[in-house]
């Protein structure tokens, strides 16, 4: 029975997303990084940006901002226009839980805040722990929880549920 209800229950539901979303307002950063990693920035375009932190030639860890137009197609938050999203974070399997993906947080802050940047989002699937821990060490705050649902497979509902600070 249990297993006809939960059937049951993905065909009402359809396909269904929980995010997190954390914000920061930055600002020119006193952030200083260690000697023996140095940051690569890569400017995909004008409104895209992707930051590598590196030791010696060896990629540790890679972060991607878009604001703008560039980010206005994926469109999952409304931007204002000094605002940013950061649309990926990923550290190398080898060097995850060494601190890498804060220390390269913390370090494109200043970076962003250059470009006019002022706020920074970023969505983060409820459930990834690793990927929160990082941005809550990094002094960022979650923002609020945006849920979405496609009931029936064809019917779009979001819902988001902002956080009282």
């Amino acid at each position: 029975m249990k297993r006809y209800i939960i059937k049951f229950l993905k065909i009402i539901l359809g396909d269904w997303s929980i995010f997190d979303i954390y914000s920061k307002e930055v600002g020119e950063s006193s952030t200083q990084i260690d000697s023996m990693y140095n940051i690569k920035v890569t400017t995909v375009s004008s409104d895209h940006h992707r930051f590598s932190l590196m030791m010696d030639d060896m990629l540790l860890c890679s972060l991607e901002v878009q604001w703008g137009l560039t980010y206005k197609k994926r469109g999952f938050i409304k931007l204002k226009n000094n605002e940013a999203k950061v649309i990926s974070v990923e550290t190398i399997t080898d060097y995850r839980g060494q601190g890498h993906a804060v220390r390269l947080l913390e370090s494109c802050e200043s970076l962003v805040h250059k470009e006019g940047i002022r706020f920074l989002y970023a969505r983060i699937w409820h459930s990834n722990s690793s990927s929160i821990s990082a941005f809550r060490k990094s002094g960022w705050l979650k923002h609020g929880t945006k849920i979405s649902l496609k009931l029936l497979r064809v019917l779009p509902i979001t819902f988001y549920i902002k956080n009282n600070r």
